[in-house]
């Protein structure tokens, strides 16, 4: 089986980590996985790539009407023998439809994000072999959009347990201090993922709680992969105004988030919409419980006072429910059960073995 995935994306977060993934999962198990991406890919993303020995090639992948990316796809297709072309937009499948007369290949269209889908491209998706949606609230969002239930299946990301390290030995790593502890809002830097209300929560949190949290500071990682975008300028005007600089740390985007989360006691998850957040998957797998936003994919998998918190998206209450995870033996059953999550939804191995029997039955 020869699978090819067309990424088009101009930024570096958990749909390409997950995307590479696959395609590291699939060929191990002896199906050949290929890669085209979008040209112009962030040089994060460039980097990760050649450490990981994946070969790519590049196209424009514009709209429906870029027929040199058509009839190049076609011609890759037709070289390689792809059996599966898997897409990861809606431009992109669509474009995969027009070509599967000349390939042959079978369309997989994976929905990520809760985005609505204009509902003549939800029937055109219908044409796809399978559809897959990474949590219910997607489910829902493509069936609204006109794509047959029976058509779409919920596979959700998985993500192995990080490395094993010692504090002490991820604080080495990351240049980290050990006498401190350390809160994690992990992803691209963005207003839609909203660090700005960690920013705030945090200072409510130390501020109201001074004696409980002197020892802490809030690490945000990630990179602002928008073009004229200042979002890191923002958080850290921010921080100036509250006067908690000295207590956030911003170390931009980094190729191995395992020390990072091995270094860190509690999860942020601040977007105004998640589709599932891949970044709440590496927190469980690390058995970090996660405080978030009660946006759509999360609401679906944080239990309250079991895994993590789910607390309304303003500073008061977001600092309340961070404090409220801190207790040591509420901490100690949220950690458990936030690993207790992982193994229930984000087991990586069952992920593999779930996407392959979907790549199969695609073509029987």
């Amino acid at each position: 089986m020869q699978i090819l995935h067309l990424l088009n994306t101009r930024c570096y977060g958990g749909i390409e980590v997950h995307v590479l993934d696959c395609i590291e999962s699939m060929t191990a198990m002896g199906h050949p996985s290929h890669l085209i991406c979008k040209t112009g890919l962030p040089p994060e993303l460039v980097e990760v790539l050649k450490s990981k020995n994946i070969p790519f090639m590049t196209l424009p992948l514009g709209g429906v009407m870029d027929f040199f990316s058509l009839f190049a796809l076609i011609r890759f297709c037709r070289s390689k023998k792809i059996d599966i072309l898997h897409t990861h937009q809606p431009n992109d499948a669509l474009r995969a439809i027009l070509a599967k007369p000349f390939t042959g290949a079978q369309v997989i269209f994976s929905r990520h994000g809760c985005y609505p889908v204009k509902s003549l491209t939800g029937l055109f998706l219908n044409m796809c072999s399978k559809v897959v949606a990474i949590s219910g609230a997607v489910f829902k969002l493509l069936v609204n959009a006109g794509i047959k239930p029976e058509k779409i299946t919920i596979l959700r990301h998985g993500k192995t347990v990080p490395k094993t390290m010692d504090f002490k030995e991820a604080c080495k790593i990351t240049g980290l201090n050990p006498e401190r502890k350390f809160i994690l809002c992990s992803g691209r830097l963005s207003d839609e993922k909203n660090q700005l209300l960690a920013v705030e929560s945090f200072a409510k949190l130390i501020k109201g709680n001074p004696d409980t949290t002197r020892m802490m500071d809030l690490i945000i990682l990630g990179k602002d992969f928008d073009k004229g975008s200042s979002y890191l300028q923002q958080i850290r005007k921010r921080a100036e105004e509250l006067k908690i600089s000295n207590r956030i740390i911003t170390p931009g985007h980094v190729l191995n988030v395992e020390p990072w989360l091995r270094a860190s006691m509690l999860g942020l998850v601040t977007s105004r919409t998640e589709g599932l957040s891949y970044s709440m998957i590496e927190y469980m797998a690390a058995s970090i419980p996660v405080i978030s936003t009660p946006c759509e994919g999360p609401l679906e998998i944080i239990e309250s006072g079991r895994n993590g918190f789910i607390a309304p998206a303003n500073p008061e209450d977001f600092a309340k429910s961070i404090m409220n995870s801190i207790d040591k033996p509420t901490y100690e059953k949220l950690s458990k059960g936030a690993y207790e999550t992982w193994k229930e939804f984000f087991n990586h191995e069952a992920m593999v073995a779930r996407l392959d029997q979907i790549y199969r039955d695609s073509l029987m």
